[in-house]
């Protein structure tokens, strides 16, 4: 009967929070001794991703600078954004 209990107790909780029980499972294995979670080491960006990113960034803005400009012909005197031209 005990089994029985803990195992109703058991599907109740993991309904209740919508749950697998491999969810329930890493949490526990993740427990430090002092009670709290160990920090969660997902994503992070490393150098050599920033660094990529600025060489493509770099490289994206270089190809739009080949494209000719024209000022907004709605606002000219008030803007100082440019569009590519239609041609």
């Amino acid at each position: 009967m005990m089994a029985r209990g803990r195992k109703l107790v058991e599907l109740f909780f993991l309904n209740t929070l919508a749950v697998g029980e491999r969810t329930v499972k890493t949490a526990i294995e993740k427990l430090l001794p002092t009670g709290i979670q160990e920090k969660d080491r997902r994503g992070g960006r490393t150098i050599a991703n920033i660094q990529k990113d600025d060489r493509a960034k770099a490289l994206v803005e270089e190809h739009f600078k080949r494209f000719p400009r024209v000022e907004s012909h709605y606002c000219r005197a008030k803007s100082t954004r440019e569009y590519l031209h239609s041609d």
